[in-house]
């Protein structure tokens, strides 16, 4: 909770999750065990029964308020927050998160408000499998005449066995599928089941003398604290690491066992912490929509202190919905005397959330804020000046109000769709291929002139305007581009080091293929954000790799264009708030490119060496704004990359860059040896 407000030293509270995965398998696994050993059987169906009574009463109002506030707030991301929230009532949305990739960490990225149910995914459907397993061990030890104690030995053993495969499995895929390590059933059960050894093993607990108690409780709680405040995003969790969290805290739980008068009991014991106990489940599920909704609201303007205060708005909603709602419900008579009423209730609560985020689904908001605008898809193309028309444009974006058309290309919630680009087919390589990908060939297949695009997802968002200007010009146009892969020869970081290694054997194939090809131009560029941080000594690291890059190219021309202004954050989902004037969303003109002084540097060491520098900036943003809106075209489709639509149009300024007016190209050989 105090992560999510945004309190920077407490940046590995994301253990918070580990430490209830541990609880829970400690919790259920002792009432199973209770039930089972003292009546010789166990009711599956009270048991289901009863988790359903506990789970869905105070989910489903936050998945509805969910809905609702993502139509009226986020109107944009209605239809993937529809599929999150049929995920969550499902109780599928950890499988649904591991799939597309989810990265939990990212922050370019807005998280879905209900994000946070993925846990609840992970416990609920561990509880689908191991009560069975504890039906099936009991039926066998008592089958066997082999009494309580030998069950528990049967029990012990198929723990650890678990235990033990799904922490390898864990470790493996936090190094090879770092989603499906975070987010799926069998790389995590491990933690529930370590919580159900310690229910096991209750008894032994309670033999300890009291100072081991105390220093092991206190070990515990230390571990716990320790990943609190030392993990951070770049921890490779779970992991090894999930260990200390893990351990921790059934290190604590194991202290408790059978002992009110400790030290760690008496802390844990005090009044405000079990109000908040109490209220916990409550709390856990309104605080992430509290804080996105909140945030969205506020604005980049929203501080630790705002996130607290939202925080602590869901602590109260939190406490309404224990008292009205959960505890009737949970208590009833009536549901809870016959079992089968009590799962009907449950699956009927859930089946309205999902039938209700199906029809949100189908029906989308449309996001508009005015009429139909001044079409300019071909305006550059009639200019006799095509650079000082766009300066014209974006003077006029800058200037009046800026509403969403009723014809904006690409519409605000297709932005991110790919027609037209090199995402559009088979053309972009993927880190994970097993082969390198050959090239992709656009323009004059038999033309005498070979233009070459290289470099990741910002060389490829040029694609759309220099396919342009190759067709007009009857260019043969090669395209190499690979994401979150620069062109200069070093390693940025990336999730995992096999994605890193995939970089490199593709630049390296891709730097061999384009000198065969003996192309007259290559154009290139690359995201600026792998160069956000550092010093002078990390400047002349990226030229000295921009150098090797061109020397390996071989003696042919180069064009590199250079780093995008970045949008302000959220710009998308603002514009969908703020239709009728978006430019409240839009990033400044004097904020927007990020360390202009290296920009400078690299600009200058490359022309040193015959390389042809474009600076873009004067093409997507105005005097004092870097509008999201031209004319009728949304310029980007994300923090830093240009839509397809706004691409091509730019194709005449590119072309007035690439070649003069005899049609020549205007760079220069290169001059690196």
């Amino acid at each position: 909770m105090v992560a999510h407000c945004g309190v920077s030293a407490a940046a590995g509270g994301y253990v918070g999750v580990d430490v209830f995965f541990v609880v829970s398998g400690y919790v259920i696994t002792r009432g199973i065990l209770a039930e089972a050993e003292s009546h010789g059987r166990l009711a599956v169906g009270a048991f289901y029964a009863r988790r359903a009574l506990r789970l869905i009463p105070a989910a489903v109002p936050v998945l509805l308020a969910v809905l609702v506030g993502t139509y009226l707030l986020q109107p944009l991301r209605v239809r993937e927050v529809a599929l999150d929230v049929a995920g969550s009532v499902g109780y599928f949305l950890n499988l649904r998160l591991a799939v597309t990739g989810t990265d939990y960490f990212a922050a370019d990225t807005p998280p879905s408000p209900v994000q946070h149910f993925w846990s609840l995914a992970v416990e609920e459907q561990f509880y689908l499998v191991w009560p069975w397993v504890v039906v099936g061990l009991l039926l066998w030890a008592y089958r066997r005449d082999r009494g309580g104690a030998r069950f528990r030995g049967c029990l012990v053993a198929t723990l650890c066995l678990g235990v033990a495969v799904s922490f390898a499995l864990g470790v493996y895929l936090t190094a090879h599928a770092p989603s499906w390590a975070y987010f799926a059933t069998p790389a995590r059960a491990w933690e529930l089941g370590v919580g159900a050894l310690v229910a096991v093993g209750d008894g032994r607990a309670r033999g300890l003398i009291g100072w081991l108690r105390v220093a092991l409780g206190s070990a515990g709680l230390a571990a716990v604290a320790a990943c609190v405040l030392l993990f951070d995003d770049r921890t490779p969790f779970p992991g090894v690491v999930a260990l200390v969290p893990v351990l921790g805290t059934a290190a604590v739980i194991a202290a408790g066992a059978g002992s009110s008068r400790q030290f760690l009991q008496r802390l844990l014991g005090l009044a405000p912490l079990q109000f908040i106990g109490r209220i916990s489940y409550g709390w856990y599920l309104w605080h992430w929509p509290f804080l996105l909704f909140g945030v969205a609201l506020i604005g980049e303007e929203a501080t630790v202190w705002h996130r607290c205060g939202l925080a602590g708005a869901a602590l109260a909603v939190a406490w309404l919905s224990y008292h009205l709602l959960e505890n009737p419900v949970r208590r009833s008579r009536r549901l809870r005397r016959r079992s089968a009423r009590g799962v009907a209730v449950g699956l009927g609560a859930s089946a309205v959330v999902a039938a209700l985020a199906v029809a949100t689904w189908a029906n989308p908001p449309r996001v508009i804020g005015g009429g139909s605008a001044k079409e300019v898809g071909a305006g550059l193309a009639a200019a006799d000046d095509p650079e000082r028309e766009i300066r014209r444009l974006l003077a006029t974006a800058d200037g009046g109000p800026a509403p969403v058309p009723a014809n904006l290309t690409p519409a605000l919630d297709s932005s991110t769709a790919v027609a037209g680009t090199v995402y559009d087919g088979e053309c972009q390589q993927s880190h994970t291929a097993a082969h390198i990908r050959a090239h992709c060939m656009y323009g004059d297949s038999a033309s005498a002139t070979t233009v070459v695009l290289f470099g990741d997802s910002h060389a490829a968002h040029w694609f759309p305007a220099l396919r342009r200007v190759a067709e007009e010009r009857r260019w043969r146009l090669s395209v190499w581009t690979l994401n979150e892969c620069p062109p200069p020869p070093v390693a940025p970081e990336l999730p995992t080091p096999q994605r890193g290694q995939a970089c490199q054997r593709w630049r390296a194939a891709a730097l061999k293929s384009i000198r065969e090809l003996r192309p007259a131009l290559v154009v290139t560029s690359m995201s600026a954000r792998y160069q956000s941080g550092g010093d002078d000594d990390t400047d002349r690291f990226w030229l000295d790799g921009w150098r090797q890059t061109v020397r390996a190219l071989g003696p042919t021309r180069v064009a590199m264009i250079s780093f995008v202004p970045f949008q302000r954050g959220g710009v998308l989902p603002c514009m969908a708030i703020y239709r009728k004037d978006t430019r409240r969303c839009v990033a400044q003109t004097d904020s927007a490119l990020p360390r202009p002084e290296r920009r400078r540097f690299l600009a200058a060491g490359l022309a040193e060496h015959g390389v042809q520098v474009i600076d873009p900036a004067p093409w997507i943003c105005g005097p004092r704004l870097c509008p999201m809106i031209v004319g009728n075209l949304l310029t980007y489709q994300d923090l830093t990359h240009l839509t397809p639509a706004y691409s091509a149009f730019l194709a005449p300024v590119l072309k007035a860059q690439l070649i003069d007016h005899d049609g020549h190209f205007r760079a220069a050989r290169s001059a690196v040896s």
